[in-house]
């Protein structure tokens, strides 16, 4: 999201200000969530003052998250208009991503006011009838035009359980349809499918008819099909993490201990699963480098994963689960097909083409044959 901050990457600092949560999502890899535990004001400020003296760089993003953060608005309002009222040496912007049930006229006049300050980002999954099956009937609490009215650049997270794989491309339109860009859209984390070959020829299905969707559609970007195809020839970033964690972000407890990442931390892994988790150096990539894939997928540089989810899955951060690792697959052929066939519509239109598009039809050919894909 465009937030004016400049290119250089921000350091993202989470506070986790409540283990409570008001819903009991079907997917939440947040296993230990409870009610009577929350962040106070003072053990807020010490963490984002410890993070703000730092001078390894110049931007942050403070987000909240809980369980749900909004039943601690009270004191995230505090935390903000305290730093507010102080003059800081770093760009800042606040975030924070709300199921959106538990909004009263007071938080909306109050985020209202703050909107270019602090952002909300809204998780919907879908039509009514699927956001009530993963999300317990909540649906209707949601003021769906507050969000698109406050921040109608920012795009919603959406997430795909097993229930709703069979009306994925639906539950997608139809969030478009409402006015929203998409741009986290994964499957749940930390869980398989039951039933795999029968719901994997199903997403299969549900991708075809997103690749007509968004043909017929480019105003909109698709959060599938948008992947750096010329990096599986440049392998420019194949020795790097995937993500900032424990690297360019942090996540503060309620207590203020120091996590890496919101899924390496209490509400989500039990204490001898931490124990082992804190042992391992997060600023040494090659912990989170898959040798065999690195060595033997051409792929590999582009098949993102979330490395809370290898773990729990597998037990180690650089090993993708055999489903995961299908699904990838799955998802990378069909953004070729689609970049494919998109780029027939763009290069039809130019005389000369960039060296990213030249790299990217060399890696398009490639996958085009490895997964024998009709384009």
């Amino acid at each position: 999201m465009d937030m004016g901050l400049s290119k250089k990457i921000p350091f993202e600092l989470t506070l986790i200000v409540t283990h409570g949560c008001n819903l009991n999502c079907v997917y939440c890899y947040e296993h230990n969530k409870r009610n009577d535990v929350r962040m106070n004001l003072e053990t807020a400020k010490a963490v984002i003052n410890k993070f703000m003296e730092r001078d390894d760089y110049d931007e942050i993003r403070i987000g909240f998250i809980g369980g749900e953060p909004l039943l601690e608005f009270n004191l995230i309002k505090k935390i903000c208009e305290w730093f507010w009222s102080k003059q800081w040496n770093k760009k800042f912007l606040f975030f924070a991503t709300t199921n959106g049930t538990v909004m009263t006229d007071s938080m909306k006049e109050w985020f209202t006011q703050n909107r270019t300050r602090f952002w909300l980002t809204l998780s919907i999954d879908g039509t009514k009838e699927t956001h009530d099956r993963n999300r317990c009937n909540s649906f209707d609490k949601i003021d769906i035009n507050f969000f698109l009215k406050n921040w109608p650049a920012q795009p919603i997270k959406m997430t795909i359980s097993e229930y709703n794989i069979d009306s994925l491309a639906k539950d997608v339109k139809f969030l478009h349809s409402l006015g929203f860009k998409l741009n986290g859209c994964n499957f749940a984390e930390g869980v398989e499918l039951s039933n795999f070959i029968e719901k994997y020829k199903c997403i299969a299905y549900q991708y075809e008819e997103l690749i007509k969707y968004y043909l017929e559609h480019p105003e909109y970007e698709s959060p599938f099909f948008q992947l750096p195809f010329s990096e599986c020839e440049t392998r420019s970033r194949i020795n790097q993490k995937r993500c900032g964690t424990g690297e360019h972000m942090a996540v503060a407890d309620c207590d203020g201990t120091i996590y890496p990442c919101t899924y390496f931390s209490p509400i989500t892994l039990g204490k001898s699963e931490l124990t082992r988790i804190m042992k391992i150096d997060f600023n040494n990539h090659q912990n989170f480098i898959n040798e065999q894939c690195l060595n033997e997928c051409y792929i590999y540089p582009i098949c993102h994963g979330c490395y809370g989810d290898n773990f729990t899955l597998t037990g180690n951060l650089s090993d993708r689960s055999v489903q995961k690792c299908a699904l990838s697959k799955l998802r990378i052929a069909a953004a070729c097909k689609y970049m494919v066939l998109n780029l027939h519509k763009k290069l039809s239109n130019y005389s000369e083409i960039s060296e990213k598009d030249a790299l990217n039809i060399v890696a398009l050919k490639k996958i085009s044959s490895m997964f024998n894909l009709n384009v």
